[in-house]
């Protein structure tokens, strides 16, 4: 009968220790999983805000588009409007300059 007591005291205490173990097991694995979750919300953070600077430059490249399509309007229009001897002009002056600048290149 003592035996069994002893086997019994034996079983509970084994028991007891699988139990604390487990608890402890437990409790770092949830403390790398809380680990990883906040290095997870930081780089989430990080994310974010490189998302927020990529949105402003698309909306400066946007402004700008649109600000250079405003213009190239302006001076579609500007030439189409030009008579044909200001057309002259520019390609007789396009021409002097090519030329000025070939030959002091050479």
């Amino acid at each position: 009968m003592k035996d069994k007591h002893i086997i019994l005291l034996c079983v509970i205490i084994l028991f007891v220790l699988l139990g604390i173990q487990q608890y402890f097991i437990r409790q770092s694995e949830e403390d790398v999983l809380l680990k990883k979750i906040e290095e997870l919300e930081l780089k989430i953070d990080s994310l974010s805000s490189k998302k927020d600077s990529i949105r402003i430059v698309i909306k400066t490249i946007d402004k700008n588009i649109q600000n250079n399509e405003k213009h190239y309007e302006k001076v579609v229009t500007t030439i189409i409007n030009q008579s044909s001897s200001a057309d002259s002009i520019f390609a007789r002056d396009y021409i002097k300059k090519f030329i000025d600048e070939r030959l002091s290149d050479d």
